[in-house]
């Protein structure tokens, strides 16, 4: 549904500031229906991103392509415009008409198309509505909580119906409860809707609520990206560790770190212990809940002969759940 190819973005330089090379040969793919979450610190290219995916930004170099368009190859505004209506966005500080209620605030990309007074306001309350909001309709912005003014900014981007929803860190204003709320929302509209949704963002919690893939930008590259459970994993991932941290290990411990969840890696520690003649102990573990799935990274100690215990490792290591023991010594030992 969306695919960059070999993005760069370089802003040129001013009186006061050098050229910035905000995005350096990015490439990434979002497939139709995922829920994309693009993480990264303060001035990793996270929010360019967003806009190039747009094209309210036009890439230096590279290439995007939403929904079988190239729009880097449309010249004209009224290609491009219309390739936009395909691509709704939602903002950190909501954008919403003070003057506007609810239902009118909705009803403005409609109104800006040329769509009739009566079929707009339809498709706007129908979508107020669907996002939870059909008491508020003529309440206006100042009447309206942080969580209730994202959600008629979220009807606001649907209005046209677009295939894309790119959210810019269009939680970040909110108390925990409302984020949890729209994060929840932007999930279920994305499935209901048939919808492709990019979400940027700087918190890792969002993308454990919300995501089913997740990208990693550092200095505007592209430095880890995946499925959430093959990004937990995956041995070295960066993002590894944030979504799913390593437990803390009792003082003296050799263990093996095993993870679980998603894709019938429950089984392999019921399996380990039926097929070998070792003893497994837990001694330290977390869990934590990614996008709709558990998951969790145990750290087990194995103890038995040293050729069953070689055997059992090998299992692990093969069912591709486990990473190498933590402890040099556990693997010197049954090497």
């Amino acid at each position: 549904m969306i695919t960059l190819r070999h993005i760069g973005k370089t802003f040129p330089a001013t009186r006061r500031q050098a050229a910035v090379t905000a995005l350096d040969d990015v490439t990434l793919t979002v497939d139709r229906g995922q829920v994309m979450g693009v993480v990264g610190p303060s001035g990793s290219g996270k929010s360019t991103l967003a806009r190039i995916v747009n094209l309210l930004e036009r890439p230096t170099t590279g290439t995007v392509t939403v929904d079988g368009t190239e729009l880097t190859a449309l010249t004209s505004a009224r290609e491009l415009n219309r390739a936009r209506r395909g691509i709704g966005m939602i903002f950190q500080q909501f954008n919403l008409l003070d003057s506007r209620t609810a239902l009118a605030n909705v009803e403005l990309p409609l109104e800006l198309a040329g769509v009739g007074r009566a079929e707009r306001r339809a498709r706007a309350g129908e979508l107020l509505e669907r996002v939870g909001l059909g008491d508020k309709l003529g309440s206006h912005p100042a009447q309206l909580s942080g969580g209730q003014r994202q959600r008629v900014a979220i009807a606001r981007a649907l209005a046209p119906r677009p295939k894309v929803l790119l959210c810019d860190e269009a939680t970040s204003a909110l108390d925990p409860v409302s984020t949890a709320s729209v994060l929840d929302l932007l999930r279920t509209l994305t499935e209901e809707l048939d919808l492709t949704t990019v979400l940027i963002t700087h918190e890792m919690d969002v993308v454990k609520r919300a995501c089913d893939h997740v990208t990693l930008l550092e200095a505007g590259r592209v430095v880890d990206a995946g499925a959430l459970g093959d990004v937990v994993r995956r041995p070295h991932s960066p993002l590894a560790t944030r979504l799913l941290p390593h437990p803390a290990l009792p003082a003296g411990d050799q263990v093996v770190e095993l993870t679980v969840g998603g894709d019938g890696h429950d089984a392999v520690l019921t399996e380990l212990i039926r097929r070998y003649a070792v003893q497994v102990a837990v001694v330290a573990g977390s869990v934590e809940t990614l996008g709709d799935q558990r998951f969790g990274r145990l750290q087990l100690r194995v103890d038995g002969a040293p050729q069953d215990v070689r055997a059992a490792l090998d299992y692990l290591a093969q069912s591709g759940a486990a990473e190498a023991p933590a402890d040099r010594e556990l693997a010197g030992a049954v090497a």
